[in-house]
């Protein structure tokens, strides 16, 4: 069982992981579009 500060961490490093993700999808739609 993990604990709740463990999950909030965890959920954050994915969060960041997902906006980095999303940033570089974007980027490359971009290059792309071109």
């Amino acid at each position: 069982m993990m604990t709740e500060a463990q999950v909030k961490s965890l959920l954050d490093e994915c969060e960041q992981l997902i906006k980095i993700i999303a940033k570089s999808i974007v980027t490359a739609k971009g290059k792309l579009d071109k």
